[in-house]
């Protein structure tokens, strides 16, 4: 048998054979945000000089992920309302004056990396292409809770913060144990009764939050120790 090798191997880059200008790009208004909130996703193509008068039925496809929902209506081209085709987590949208830039809002439903993905299919003398344009990477972290890391208090203070007029469940071990909702400027906090404690026992404390328009989410799940015997700092005095 033969042995080959190889010292160097070089980066193959793709961008070499993309038909699209230096002012294509597809970008994201914020690389972290709360779950439940509003991203803005922007795109914008143009044509290198080559090929700019071969072009035709411009269209920019936009890929999802599935954490991600779709705000409906919200397709702007250029300064004007937009028209699209919403299928299964893919938005495309015509462009009449390929120069328009394209903005549109997903919102996070659940928490971690979301990279949606733009692509631009086109028209080459009568061939159809697709070619990539990139992805716009941000991170959805989930709404949070306040709950003390330790108590020897059945009844401890939990607090957050979420939407104006949501309600809110929370739970310990999976068990609902306090609701109440969320003041006009989003701040909430309550008293819950810890279920079935006993000493040394965790308690998983997580709230369920529900927006006024129906969408649901959970925040970070923290633990609780309940040690009946522990001394917490009870008051502050200050001189």
């Amino acid at each position: 048998s033969l042995v080959s090798t190889i010292n160097e191997i070089y980066d193959f880059d793709e961008s070499e054979f993309y038909y699209t200008g230096d002012e294509t790009s597809f970008t994201v208004n914020k690389q972290s945000v709360t779950v439940g909130n509003y991203v803005t996703l922007r795109a914008k193509v143009d044509f290198k000089s080559e090929f700019a008068n071969n072009i035709s039925d411009v269209k920019l496809i936009f890929d999802l992920p599935s954490s991600c929902e779709f705000v409906n209506n919200s397709v702007m081209v250029g300064n004007s309302i937009g028209s699209y085709t919403l299928g299964e987590n893919r938005v495309e949208v015509e462009l009449t004056n390929i120069s328009d830039l394209v903005r549109f809002c997903v919102t996070p439903m659940e928490g971690g990396k979301c990279n949606p993905t733009a692509f631009v299919s086109f028209k080459l003398n009568g061939e159809d292409v697709l070619q990539p344009i990139g992805s716009a990477g941000f991170e959805a972290k989930n709404m949070e809770i306040n709950v003390p890391e330790i108590t020897s208090n059945t009844s401890v203070s939990v607090r957050g913060y979420a939407p104006a007029n949501s309600d809110i469940m929370i739970y310990d071990n999976d068990i609902m144990v306090a609701s109440v909702k969320t003041l006009p400027n989003g701040v909430w906090q309550t008293k819950i009764e810890l279920h079935k404690p006993y000493s040394y026992s965790y308690h998983s404390i997580y709230a369920e939050i529900i927006m006024s328009s129906g969408q649901k989410f959970l925040t970070d799940t923290k633990d609780l120790l309940y040690d009946k015997s522990y001394v917490g700092l009870q008051r502050v005095r200050m001189l």
